[in-house]
């Protein structure tokens, strides 16, 4: 909920959220301008990162990373590549809000592509996991001094093992 908040508040309208209908996806990705991005399992967080064996790759080469999205795009969107590719940079955000907006009026057997609906983050304020324990969550095991995941929110510790 804060990350999102956080996202939103700074990114105002040139940002949005969205989610699939009946999709259980555990992957991260976050492009940048079409010239790169990331994909992987990792959370961010410091038992990620630090306990947790979980890989992200990066690329870099913008050629690779448009032809990623078009394929991307038109699978989760149920669209053909030619369409995608036809979009303006400036139509990105009204298309993907078209296609959530008229997923949003049918059965989940009826949307198309991936089922791609907007996202509203106030609904889901976020909730603690029984088996994790938020304490394992704060691991940080760097030296002394170091923080990975910077400052501890008030009311919680970090759990140092190094």
């Amino acid at each position: 909920f804060q990350t999102f908040d956080t996202i939103l508040s700074g990114l105002g309208a040139r940002a949005r959220l969205y989610t699939m209908t009946n999709r259980a996806v555990h992957s991260k990705f976050m492009m940048v301008d079409d010239r790169w991005m990331t994909i992987g399992s990792a959370n961010a967080n410091v038992r990620s990162f630090e306990l947790d064996s979980e890989l992200n790759m990066s690329i870099g080469d913008p050629a690779s990373v448009v032809d990623f999205r078009r394929r991307l795009w038109a699978h989760n969107l149920g669209l053909t590549e030619a369409v995608i590719a036809g979009w303006s940079v400036s139509e990105f955000l009204a298309r993907w809000d078209g296609v959530a907006t008229a997923n949003s009026g049918k059965a989940p057997v009826a949307m198309d592509g991936e089922g791609v609906v907007r996202f509203d983050h106030t609904t889901v304020p976020g909730v603690h996991h029984g088996s994790i324990p938020d304490a394992l969550a704060r691991l940080d095991l760097g030296p002394p001094g170091h923080i990975f995941a910077g400052p501890v929110p008030e009311g919680e510790e970090t759990i140092r093992l190094a």
